[in-house]
């Protein structure tokens, strides 16, 4: 499993962007979290409940796997690319 340094994430990650119901934003966090690893997330409009996915490299397809089968119990919409800067 690759471990990365706080900034790391950021450099050599995809980012993939997601919206969700503001109410589930924490509760995402959590699963993720649970997860060990599998992608770090970052909120990017709470208002609005969109958070970007940081996925470290070779984890994508887990991640795919992971938020399509959330999208079956809680509602999930994927949204375009675009820049986020965290810092």
């Amino acid at each position: 499993m690759n471990r990365f340094e706080p900034g790391e994430v950021f450099l050599e990650s995809m980012q993939r962007y997601f919206r969700v119901r503001r109410e589930d934003i924490a509760f995402l966090r959590f699963l993720l979290e649970a997860c060990d690893g599998i992608a770090f997330m970052l909120t990017v409009e709470p208002s609005q409940g969109v958070v970007a996915l940081y996925v470290p490299p070779g984890r994508e397809a887990e991640v795919e796997a992971f938020m399509g089968g959330l999208q079956k119990t809680m509602r999930i919409e994927p949204l375009p690319g675009g820049a986020v800067f965290p810092f």
